[in-house]
């Protein structure tokens, strides 16, 4: 498959705010939602409270397409100068934060809409599984040795 990278070069170049005076930290946003009230509050507590993420609205398979190709989530690092990634599927290490949201599955919805949900915390997704945020977990890098059976 090509790599090809300017459709979503071109999405962040529309979406990214010029920075002021005050250094805005970039988050690129890989997930099938948008960014959660509850999400953006614990991306502040993490990285500090001038932010900027950005959803580029990539289909799934787009987004299993970019995850699969680390030179395309390098050159975008680079080009747009992002402070850190968070994706629902584990990324390929770069030498910024990829953070993983974490989330408890509460259940299949039956009724619409939800009498449980929360609009800050919670997103349903296309199946009518119901999950709420409760925190990031930061992918950490493991360089070492395994041993296997002779």
């Amino acid at each position: 498959m090509k790599q090809n990278i300017d459709p979503i070069a071109y999405k962040l170049k529309e979406l990214f705010p010029k920075t002021g005076k005050v250094k805005t930290k970039r988050i690129l946003w890989i997930m099938p939602h948008a960014p959660l009230k509850a999400e953006i509050e614990e991306l502040k507590k993490i990285l500090g409270k001038n932010i900027s993420t950005v959803n580029i609205g990539l289909t799934i398979d787009e987004i299993f397409h970019l995850i699969h190709t680390p030179s395309i989530l390098q050159k975008l690092k680079e080009d747009f100068q992002l402070d850190a990634i968070v994706s629902f599927i584990f990324l390929e290490p770069l030498d910024i934060p990829i953070l993983i949201p974490i989330y408890q599955f509460l259940h299949s919805c039956q009724q619409k809409p939800c009498p449980n949900y929360n609009l800050e915390k919670d997103w349903i997704d296309r199946s009518h599984r119901h999950f709420r945020f409760t925190k990031f977990a930061k992918l950490k890098p493991i360089i070492g040795l395994t041993l296997e059976e002779a």
